[in-house]
């Protein structure tokens, strides 16, 4: 390997793996991602209305997606973020033991995820705004009343 190829990987590496700074924390803030987001922010947390629930904090960054009474709420922490030249916001993060790379779109009171990569096996959860599993389209949440303040 050259050793171009090796600043590149270190530089790859740095920028996902680095703890959650005043640089990603400006990327969640100035795309806008805290507070609560829903399909029907009137209706409660359910398997075909979750809520997302961002959170930015001094000692770290996450977001919950609650699906209801039934279930346990999913936690992801944020490891990572930054913007792209389109204005989507890309995370990384870690849930359930794995970490993942998100994408998310923006578009007024409404984000969508776009993309979801297991960083470990590779393989697309979703892509294009489309879950692999099952031919779906991922939703566009509204924001749920005012932005969160940050701790």
């Amino acid at each position: 390997m050259s050793l171009r190829h090796c600043v590149t990987v270190l530089a790859l590496i740095f920028l996902f793996a680095a703890p959650l700074g005043a640089a990603p924390r400006d990327a969640l803030e100035t795309f806008g991602f805290t507070g609560e987001w829903a399909l029907r922010c009137d209706a409660p947390p359910a398997l075909d209305n979750p809520h997302r629930i961002i959170r930015l904090r001094r000692s770290g960054s996450s977001f919950t997606e609650q699906q209801g009474e039934a279930y346990q709420p999913n936690e992801y922490r944020i490891l990572a973020a930054r913007r792209d030249a389109q204005g989507a916001l890309l995370l990384r993060v870690r849930f359930a033991g794995a970490t993942q790379e998100l994408t998310i779109a923006k578009q007024g009171d409404q984000i969508r995820t776009m993309r979801n990569r297991d960083v470990a096996s590779g393989r697309l959860v979703v892509d294009e705004g489309v879950v692999a599993s099952n031919g779906a389209p991922t939703p566009w949440l509204t924001r749920c009343g005012p932005k969160e303040g940050n701790q």
